[in-house]
């Protein structure tokens, strides 16, 4: 965190808004935004305690969007060693045999192997480096496959093939994890694992997925295929 603040202070980053749309945005100096990480994780905790439907929308950190300011940080990430199956054009992208697929570099019923693109075919994939409070996280949402590695802190996922039961997309994952997840019968409740510092998780593409940070300070880097 000194480092960041010594190297980076002065540079503006993007916070995006915490709800499963992400649409909002704010401009900060990335000092001023390291000095509040502590009053924002008591906002996040308040709003765990009054399980706000609006609170995600409301609520910012630093996950998203870089300008060319972050580029030399950016370029010192080693980016993970990966290799993607192409598949035939007939296949269902979105399947979990697709996504098991993908991963390993195996063929499947649904989707037979052609032949598989290189990370130098395919061209560099973009990266988004974050540092969230305690307590923050995206609800529900999906996008295109990818890694995302934890450097400081904890992050919690917790997916589903589909789409998930019975989630309000603004209010804050946490929430959802609080007062939602506790009511949910055994069979609907999603996959879920805890990433800590140096651990890698692949994200599958097209699976619905939610986020909650926990640390003082989560520091990440997500890897988007």
């Amino acid at each position: 965190m000194d480092a960041l603040a010594a190297n980076y202070g002065d540079a503006l980053v993007t916070l995006s808004s915490a709800n499963a749309f992400s649409y909002g945005r704010k401009r900060e100096r990335v000092r001023v935004y390291l000095d509040s990480l502590p009053l924002a994780a008591e906002a996040w905790r308040r709003a765990i305690d009054s399980d706000d439907d609006q609170a995600a929308a409301q609520t910012f950190y630093w996950f998203g969007e870089h300008s060319s300011e972050l580029q030399s940080l950016l370029d010192l990430y080693p980016l993970p060693r990966y290799v993607r199956p192409a598949m035939r054009s007939l296949e269902p992208r979105h399947s979990s045999g697709y996504a098991l697929g993908s991963l390993l570099g195996l063929a499947t019923a649904a989707a037979p192997l052609v032949r598989s693109v290189t990370l130098e075919e395919k061209g560099a994939p973009a990266l988004s480096f974050g540092v969230a409070p305690d307590q923050s996280g995206v609800p529900f949402h999906f996008h295109n496959d990818g890694f995302s590695e934890v450097l400081h802190g904890m992050k919690r996922w917790l997916f589903y093939p589909n789409r998930p039961p019975r989630f309000r997309e603004n209010a804050t994952s946490a929430s959802w994890l609080r007062h939602d997840y506790p009511r949910l019968p055994r069979s609907e409740r999603p996959q879920e694992c805890v990433v800590g510092p140096g651990d890698l998780l692949y994200f599958p593409n097209g699976w619905w997925h939610a986020i909650i940070n926990e640390g003082d300070a989560v520091v990440f880097m997500s890897t988007f295929l």
